[in-house]
């Protein structure tokens, strides 16, 4: 099961909700824009990286969840967190049973 929490800071202190809305207002297409171009160089630094079944990965501003989907199909367990909760759901839709955090970063 995916896990989606939120944590409360104080409202002052929160330039996550802007930028969550500006990101997520739309999530999907920038998750489609973001797979062609992004995933070669994901693969070829976690090539290098070597990562796998040893490897515990949290991604701060995960966004869509691509880099989290790739380390967990070499094996890694992922985490991920990020200010926009569509582009949240969207990586909850990839990666089934992930730990998903919405906070400001």
């Amino acid at each position: 099961m995916t896990v989606i929490e939120e944590t409360k800071t104080p409202h002052a202190a929160r330039s996550g909700d802007a930028n969550g809305r500006i990101w997520g207002a739309r999530a999907a297409d920038w998750a489609d824009i973001q797979q062609p171009q992004c995933a070669p160089a994901y693969h070829a630094v976690f090539d290098k990286a070597v990562i796998g079944a040893e490897t515990r990965l949290l991604d701060a501003g995960c966004g869509a969840g691509l880099a989290l989907q790739i380390a967990a199909e070499l094996g890694a367990s992922v985490a991920g967190v990020d200010a926009s909760p569509a582009l949240l759901e969207v990586a909850a839709k990839r990666l089934r049973g992930c730990r998903l955090n919405h906070r400001d970063l």
